[in-house]
């Protein structure tokens, strides 16, 4: 008698990730985005520009609004 909470606890678990990974699979299909916003790809004219007048990583990001950490991984926005 005692093992009916766990089943039932186990079986609403099962129930919960069959929904969660079907809610998953239909986000892309009625266009919702999955993950963070792309923040590099707002602004790659403003980075380039405000990197060719002399600006520094920091003094981009902080004018942007934008992590410091996502410009490392686009070097290329960089290059003046």
């Amino acid at each position: 008698m005692a093992a009916l909470p766990v089943i039932v606890a186990a079986f609403d678990r099962e129930i919960l990730g069959e929904r969660v990974r079907s809610g998953l699979a239909q986000a892309p299909k009625n266009g919702k985005r999955l993950g963070q916003p792309a923040t590099l790809a707002m602004h790659p004219d403003e980075i380039r520009k405000l990197r060719g007048s002399g600006r520094i990583k920091s003094e981009i990001v902080r004018r942007l609004n934008i992590g410091r950490t996502s410009l490392l991984p686009h070097p290329s926005l960089l290059r003046f």
